[in-house]
């Protein structure tokens, strides 16, 4: 499994694109947390600016692997994750399925 996961391929790039997005998530959530903690105001990552922040650092994290790795096939599984986790969060905010 270690070895599919170090070769070029679309499945490494979306296990790379999920662990992304939850430690992404996770580390903005506590931060936010953490200021909303220390001074006392309101969260400063509403809905809609948390997931934008999430989404520009996966697309910087996007083009490192397209232009500096070089790693195509692992990009475009990034890629999928990223498409598929904002519809899914789109058709969520949407409909209100949770």
């Amino acid at each position: 499994m270690i070895d599919r996961l170090q070769r070029d391929s679309i499945l490494s790039g979306i296990v790379i694109g999920v662990i992304s997005i939850t430690l992404n998530y996770l580390a903005l959530y506590n931060f936010d947390r953490g200021y909303q903690s220390v001074t006392g105001h309101s969260s400063l990552l509403i809905a809609p600016r948390i997931q934008l922040i999430i989404l520009a650092v996966n697309i910087i994290l996007f083009r490192f692997m397209i232009v500096k790795w070089n790693k195509q096939e692992t990009a475009r599984g990034l890629l999928l994750t990223l498409f598929v986790s904002m519809a899914g969060y789109m058709l969520n905010r949407k409909f209100q399925f949770i």
